[in-house]
C-alpha cells in the first residue's frame, strides 16, 4: 500500500493549491466506498477522488470524469448531496505523518448554512470517509459503519461522538539520532531487516519509505539489522526522506516495469532501480493514477468504453462459435436421408451379410456395420440415427436465426459503446448490459445496477416544430419506437448497427429539413459516423414490427425509401 503519510502530504499541498476556494459542482459515487468531486476553482474543473477501498485507498485528482453505478444510493452519498453539492472549500487539513486529509465545506444553498468537515483516513483495510459536523464533535455518516462490538477502541456510527484516530506510536521522525536508532537495533530481533525495524520504531514511515531510507543508508534494502553498526548514515538518510514534511520539495516517482506500475512515491525509488525504470512525473496525482488505474473499481470513461467492448467482444466470440457448431449440425442433418437409405439396403441385403462382418459394399457406396449387432439390428440403429438427426434438422434453423440475432444485437450494443459521449451515457449503457444480463458484474455493481435509472431520450426539434427523437442504446432505441405513432416516420442506417430516430410528424410527410435532420442523425448515431455518406432507410413506424423473442430495438421493416446522408450532430447545435 503506497498511499502512506508522505504522499498524503503531498497530494494535502497538491489540492490546497488548486482547489482552495473552490465550488463544488458536481458530486458522485464511483463505487460504494468512494466519491468523485467536480470542484471548480482558479477558472478550472478538477475532479478529485477519494476512496476508501482496502486495494488502494487514495485522495487524487482524475484526469478524466470517473465512471459512477448508476442507482447507486447510500447514507453516506444523500448526506453528502445536501451538504458538500453546492458547497465551498474553506480549509484543508493534513496532519504531518498521518494518513488523513480533511476538506472543510461551508454550504449556504437552498437555505442552508453548513459547514461539514469530509475526511478520508487512508489506512489500509481500516479506510474510511467520514462526514463530521463542523466542530469535528459528531460523525454525521461514513463509508463504513463500525460498531462497538467491530471495534471497542473506536466506534464510527451517525450522531455517535467523532473520536480521532489513535496516534501512531514511535519516535518524531524528524527528531531522529543515531542512538535512538542503535536503541531500536538492540531492542528488535537481529534477524528483522533494517527497513522492519524502521517501521515499527518511527511514527508515519511506511515500509517503501523505510526501504528507499536503509537502501541509501547501505546500497541494499534487505539489509538485516544483525551486523549493521553504521548508525549515523542510517539516521541522516531518515531525516533526509522526513525532512521532506518541512521542505516540501516533492519530486513525484513512478517506477515501471514491462507489466505496469510497480509503485509510486514523492521522492526517487532509486531503491528500484535495478527491477524498473523510474519515471519523473509531474504531479503526485498523475503518478497514483498512472499506478491505480488498473487496480481499482473506480475507473475512467475510456476504461470503461475499453472494458465494455471487451467483455462484448468475448459474448461475440461464443456466439460465433456456437453458431459455426450450429451450421456444421445443420450439415450433418443433411446426411440424415443416406442414413434411412442405408437402412433400407441392410435391410435388403439382410441374406449377404455374414455374422461379424463390419461393411457392406456395393456398387456406389460402402456402409459401415457394427459387427456386434445383426443386420436387422445394425439398421434400426441407422433408423434410429436418421429420426434424431431429422427432428435436430427442423430446429436448427430456428436455433441459427436466434444466434444470429444475438451477434448483431451485440454488435449493436458495440456500436452504442464506441460512439457513447460523455458521462451518463456510458454508465446507462453499462447499466443496460447488466440489467439484460449481456455483460457480468461483482455482486455490488450488479446490485446497483439491478434498476438502471432509465436515460432520457435524445430529441431534437426540426425548423418546422416536428419533434424528433433518437436512440442512443437499443433500449433506448425500443422505447423510441414505443414512444412514436403507427404514422410517425422512422429512420435508420441501412443495414448497419445504430440508433433509431422518429420524427414526430403526425401522419404528414417530412419536409425537407425535417427529412434531412432525421436522416443526417440516424447515420450520426451509426457504426458509419466517420463515413461520408451514409444509405439512410426511412417508413412510417406502422412498416415497423419487433422481431418476436430478439432484444430490445430489433426490428423488421417494409416499404421503406432510402436517403444518402452526411452524419452529423444536431444535438450539438
Amino acid at each position: 500500500m503506497y498511499f502512506d503519510a508522505l504522499t498524503a502530504a503531498a497530494i494535502g499541498d497538491e489540492i490546497t493549491s488548486a482547489l482552495l476556494g473552490g465550488f463544488v459542482q458536481k458530486l458522485s459515487l464511483p463505487t460504494p466506498e468512494s466519491v468523485a468531486i467536480e470542484v471548480y476553482a482558479r477558472r478550472e474543473r478538477r475532479q478529485l477522488l477519494l476512496t476508501a477501498e482496502a486495494r488502494h485507498p487514495r485522495v487524487a485528482f482524475l484526469s478524466e470524469r470517473p465512471t459512477t453505478q448508476p442507482g447507486l444510493v447510500t447514507p453516506f452519498g444523500l448526506l453528502l448531496r445536501k451538504h458538500v453539492l453546492d458547497g465551498v472549500i474553506e480549509e484543508i487539513r493534513q496532519p504531518v505523518a498521518e494518513r488523513i486529509i480533511s476538506l472543510s465545506i461551508a454550504n449556504t444553498t437552498d437555505g442552508l448554512n453548513t459547514r461539514v468537515w469530509l475526511d478520508a483516513e487512508l489506512m489500509g483495510r481500516h479506510s474510511n470517509l467520514l462526514l463530521l459536523n463542523g466542530d469535528r464533535t459528531t460523525v454525521l455518516e461514513s463509508v463504513k459503519r463500525v460498531t462497538p462490538q467491530m471495534s471497542s477502541v473506536r466506534a464510527i456510527l451517525p450522531k455517535r461522538p467523532y473520536t480521532p484516530p489513535p496516534p501512531r506510536k514511535g519516535l518524531p521522525p524528524h527528531r531522529v539520532v543515531p542512538d535512538d536508532l542503535a536503541s531500536l537495533g538492540a531492542q528488535g530481533k537481529g534477524s528483522a531487516s533494517l527497513w522492519q525495524m524502521l517501521v515499527s520504531g518511527i511514527s508515519g514511515l511506511s515500509p517503501l519509505a523505510a526501504r528507499e531510507i536503509v537502501h541509501r543508508a547501505s546500497g541494499n534494502a534487505a539489509t538485516k539489522v544483525n551486523g549493521w553498526e553504521n548508525w549515523a548514515d542510517l539516521a541522516n538518510e531518515t531525516r533526509r526522506i522526513t525532512a521532506l514534511w518541512a521542505t516540501r520539495e516533492w519530486t513525484p516517482c513512478i517506477a515501471r516495469t514491462p507489466d505496469g506500475v510497480l509503485a509510486y512515491a514523492p521522492y526517487e525509488l532509486t531503491h528500484l532501480a535495478q527491477e524498473a525504470e523510474l519515471e519523473s512525473i509531474e504531479t503526485m496525482s498523475a503518478a497514483i493514477e498512472a499506478y491505480g488505474g488498473s487496480l481499482s473499481g473506480v475507473v475512467s470513461h475510456g476504461q470503461l468504453r475499453a472494458q465494455i467492448v471487451a467483455q462484448l467482444e468475448k459474448r461475440a466470440d461464443r456466439v460465433r462459435q456456437r453458431l459455426a457448431s450450429l451450421e456444421q449440425q445443420r450439415s450433418g442433418s443433411d446426411d440424415a436421408q443416406r442414413l434411412m437409405e442405408d437402412g433400407q439396403l441392410v435391410l435388403a441385403y439382410t441374406y449377404t451379410i455374414e455374422p461379424k462382418q463390419e461393411r457392406l459394399v456395393l456398387e456406389d457406396r460402402t456402409i459401415a456395420l457394427d459387427p456386434d449387432l445383426t443386420p436387422a439390428q445394425n439398421a434400426q440403429e441407422m433408423f434410429d440415427q436418421y429420426k434424431r438427426r431429422k427432428r435436430a434438422g427442423e430446429d436448427l434453423p430456428a436455433v441459427i436465426e436466434e444466434a444470429q440475432r444475438e451477434l448483431a444485437l451485440l454488435a449493436e450494443y458495440e456500436t452504442f459503446a464506441a460512439l457513447a459521449e460523455g458521462h451518463t451515457e456510458l454508465t446507462q449503457l453499462r447499466a443496460e448490459l447488466i440489467a439484460e444480463g449481456v455483460v457480468r458484474e461483482g455482486p455490488e455493481g450488479a446490485k446497483a445496477a439491478r434498476k438502471p435509472a432509465t436515460a432520457k431520450m435524445e430529441t431534437l426539434t426540426a425548423p418546422d416544430g416536428t419533434r424528433i427523437l433518437v436512440g442512443k442504446s437499443a433500449a433506448q432505441n425500443a422505447r423510441v419506437v414505443e414512444s412514436g405513432g403507427p404514422h410517425d416516420w422512422w429512420f435508420h442506417a441501412r443495414e448497419i448497427p445504430g440508433g433509431h430516430v422518429v420524427a414526430r410528424t403526425g401522419g404528414a410527410e417530412p419536409s425537407g429539413d425535417t427529412l434531412r435532420i432525421a436522416a443526417e442523425t440516424a447515420a450520426y448515431n451509426s457504426a458509419a459516423r466517420e463515413s461520408g455518406a451514409v444509405e439512410v432507410v426511412y417508413t412510417q413506424l406502422r412498416n415497423v414490427r419487433k422481431i418476436k423473442g430478439a432484444g430490445p430495438g430489433q426490428v423488421t421493416y417494409r416499404n421503406e425509401h432510402s436517403v444518402n446522408a452526411q452524419p452529423k450532430d444536431h444535438a450539438s447545435q
